[in-house]
């Protein structure tokens, strides 16, 4: 009996020092900063020490015990006693006591340990070498991280700050908050979000916009700068419909609306208030059919009004555009197809003097082989873009009708890293002369 009274007493000295020493890490941490994953692994190999010990102290306590034969002890066993029909293991005050302090140890511990909060940064980088027929040819670079947050399973952060050199002779460099949203996913097919967020009807913007994404050195007409938003500042919710294999992609937004020049050329980038009355409303349809195809399409209405004259007439705003992109395999390689089209109606003739509609888009088509015995040809992807822009009044002050066709050969250098290499062949009117371009790039996702 000496014995295992002495073995209980050192285990029970053993874990009230290990709990003493875990309880101080502990409630240390707030003064000390947050722990780090070390001194949470340190303290959860204790807590796996406490269990084991509390094990052995409650074995050593059982061989002491013997179960009870009607009144009377017998030896031998552990003692027990009935109750409500089941058997159940006498706990003496120390054991107790242990528990509950185990209990407190492993409450704090969950309270500072590290949280589901995860932090990515990911992103891009370019440079661009430009030389056009008519013009000066330059170097150019940009800078894009991106932030994903991971607060909890439901609630998500994005935000993608861009820095590009300044091209108004200041030698300075520009600073673009591209977007900064919060999410949260109500469920496996809807997610609703608020902040600086890419604009769901502009589907090159939103996917293929990326610097090392968009296969040739430079963008679109009419999609990029142009017709469509390539943000909005509001709120907005997305979801997923499946219909067997198909499915239909939905989203919807509210946001600020776009101001107005004295041409009807709308002004996206509107932060001030006063410049408009009322919001815009719009959204994306996208139905897939299969895994590989989408057709998309994409509406937004509005109240515009002149740019800083928060007392002008407010005229209305239209937007809608179509979209498709497919991709499939043939001829040892991948195809890939990707186009949108949209158009813009402002007010009326009589509301500028002039036809404020306009309208353009691009078609591209792209292959890269796949399955070729000389793995140099797998590596190089041949492009050819299409694009217009067509304003129907040219009278209009810088109003011109463009078009463009651009061939392009990459080299991938990885999945994310490519070598760019075009030649843009461009065409304008009403006295614009069109200017013929070599671009070369080089852009890199990580």
């Amino acid at each position: 009996m000496f014995t295992i009274n002495n073995r209980r007493c050192a285990a029970s000295a053993l874990i009230g020092t290990s709990l003493l020493l875990t309880s101080s890490m502990v409630m240390a941490s707030p003064s000390d900063g947050p722990i780090s994953r070390a001194e949470f692994e340190k303290m959860q190999r204790e807590m796996s020490s406490l269990r084991e010990e509390l094990a052995a102290l409650k074995k050593a306590d059982a061989l002491q015990k013997t179960p009870p034969s009607d009144s009377k002890v017998s030896q031998g066993g552990p003692a027990r006693v009935k109750s409500s029909g089941a058997d159940t293991r006498l706990e003496t005050p120390a054991i107790s006591a242990l528990k509950t302090e185990i209990k407190a140890v492993r409450e704090m511990v969950e309270e500072t340990k590290a949280g589901e909060t995860k932090f990515v940064l990911t992103g891009g980088a370019s440079s661009v070498f430009s030389a056009p027929s008519h013009g000066t040819s330059k170097f150019d670079a940009a800078f894009s991280p991106i932030l994903l947050w991971h607060i909890n399973d439901r609630l998500l952060f994005e935000g993608e700050v861009e820095y590009e050199l300044n091209d108004d002779g200041t030698n300075s460099t520009k600073t673009n908050l591209e977007y900064a949203q919060l999410s949260y996913l109500l469920n496996d097919y809807v997610t609703i979000g608020a902040g600086k967020f890419l604009s769901p009807m502009n589907i090159f913007v939103e996917r293929y916009e990326p610097k090392w994404i968009n296969k040739l050195p430079d963008t679109p007409l009419a999609i990029y700068d142009g017709i469509l938003p390539e943000s909005h500042v509001g709120a907005q919710v997305r979801g997923i419909i499946p219909l067997g294999s198909a499915r239909v992609n939905i989203a919807a937004y509210v946001s600020n609306a776009p101001s107005t020049d004295s041409n009807g050329s709308l002004e996206f980038d509107n932060f001030k208030p006063a410049a408009s009355n009322g919001k815009a409303v719009g959204g994306r349809v996208g139905f897939m059919p299969c895994q590989y195809l989408e057709i998309g399409y994409g509406l937004q209405q509005s109240n515009v009004r002149l740019d800083g004259d928060p007392s002008a007439t407010d005229y209305n705003s239209l937007l809608q555009s179509v979209d498709l992109s497919t991709s499939f395999e043939k001829a040892n390689g991948r195809f890939a197809l990707q186009s949108q089209y949209a158009w813009s109606h402002v007010g009326s003739k009589a509301d500028f003097g002039v036809n404020a509609n306009r309208s353009g888009g691009y078609a591209q088509v792209s292959y890269r082989g796949k399955k070729w015995s000389m793995d140099f040809l797998n590596h190089l992807e041949g492009i050819i873009r299409v694009d217009r822009m067509t304003q129907p009044d040219p009278t209009a002050i810088d109003a011109f009708n463009e078009k463009r066709v651009t061939f392009g050969l990459d080299y991938w250098l990885t999945a994310r890293t490519v070598l760019k290499t075009a030649y843009e062949l461009d065409r304008q009117n009403n006295g614009h002369a069109g200017s013929n371009s070599i671009l070369l790039g080089v852009a890199t996702g990580f």
